[in-house]
Order: structure tokens, then C-alpha cells, then sequence
């Protein structure tokens, strides 16, 4: 029942249903919390598919909260290096870019580099935040600072991955 909930709930949020996928996701995500607890990816499943409803309705202090509480929960089970963390990335960033506080994001993406737990700054957990980085200071208009965190995850791509790598390509494709 818990599955149908969300399954249905994504149906309407493709069917920019959005009022009715929002009582679907909060009616798994009242079951799933008594079922899983308050902190368990499960949750963070449903606070995202929250998140990105808020995020097609235009609300986007609301998209960044419900991302951010997915974001912790997804890290702290996975790693950032997750699928799902970058997607709660992209959301929090294009929502600031709406918001139009890329100041914010910034900000945001600065305190998530700092607060990683690895000291290694050519890690690709690091390359993660230094592109999210770039994107925030692209979308500002700030292009040498943005340059400057592309270069950084262009190099910290070519020495884990090689020259000649997806990883690598993608970076020259932004």
C-alpha cells in the first residue's frame, strides 16, 4: 500500500497533478515514517518526490527544504557520490536560480564542501561540489570563478579517471 501511495502520486505529478501527487507522497510519507522511522532512505524518497512537486509549483523555498532534508538523509546512508545527492543538488541550485539568490547557493555549496568529511581535495566527492560550484557562479554571471571550479573538477576528473573518460568529457561539454 505504502508503494501504491508513491507510484500513484507519481502518476499525477507527470500529469502536472500536482495537488493531488502532493497527498499521495504525504500519505506514504506519513505511513513510511511510522514503518521506517524518521530517518531512513525510504524517507528521503518521499521528501524528494515532495520537493520536486514544490519545485514544478513554483515554490521554491519549500522545494529547497524538502530537498535538503532528502539530501541528508541520502548522505548519510550513501555518500554523496549517490545519484539521488546530485539530484537534490541540481533541484537546491535551480531553485536558488529562480529565487534568484544564487548568493545563497553559493553559500550553500561552500558549507556543503566544508562540511565533507574527507580532507582529500581531488576526491571525486570534492569534483561533485566543485561543479555544483561552477554552475552556481555560471548561473551569476561570475564566469572566471565559474572557469575556475570547472578547471579544478577537470583536473581532479583526469586523475582519477584518465584523459579520455565520460567524466571528463562531460566536463568539456559545460
Amino acid at each position: 500500500m505504502i508503494l501504491m501511495y508513491n507510484n500513484i502520486g507519481g502518476l499525477y505529478r507527470e500529469q502536472s497533478e500536482s495537488d493531488l501527487a502532493m497527498a499521495y507522497f504525504s500519505k506514504s510519507l506519513k505511513i513510511r515514517k511510522v514503518v521506517y522511522g524518521e530517518s531512513h532512505p525510504k524517507i528521503a524518497e518521499l521528501y524528494h518526490n515532495i520537493g520536486v512537486v514544490y519545485y514544478d509549483k513554483g515554490s521554491f523555498e519549500n522545494a529547497i527544504d524538502y530537498e535538503k532534508k532528502a539530501l541528508t538523509i541520502w548522505k548519510s546512508f550513501y555518500g554523496i557520490s549517490y545519484p539521488h545527492v546530485s539530484q537534490c543538488y541540481s533541484f537546491i541550485l535551480n531553485s536558488y536560480y529562480y529565487l534568484n539568490r544564487m548568493d545563497l547557493a553559493v553559500a550553500f555549496f561552500n558549507n556543503e564542501l566544508a562540511n565533507m568529511t574527507t580532507t582529500d581535495n581531488n576526491s571525486s566527492d570534492t569534483a561533485i561540489i566543485y561543479q555544483f560550484l561552477g554552475n552556481a557562479y555560471s548561473y551569476q554571471g561570475d564566469y572566471s570563478m565559474a572557469i575556475d571550479y570547472y578547471q579544478k573538477v577537470l583536473t581532479i576528473n583526469k586523475t582519477l579517471y584518465g584523459e579520455s573518460s565520460p567524466e571528463v568529457a562531460k566536463i568539456y561539454n559545460t
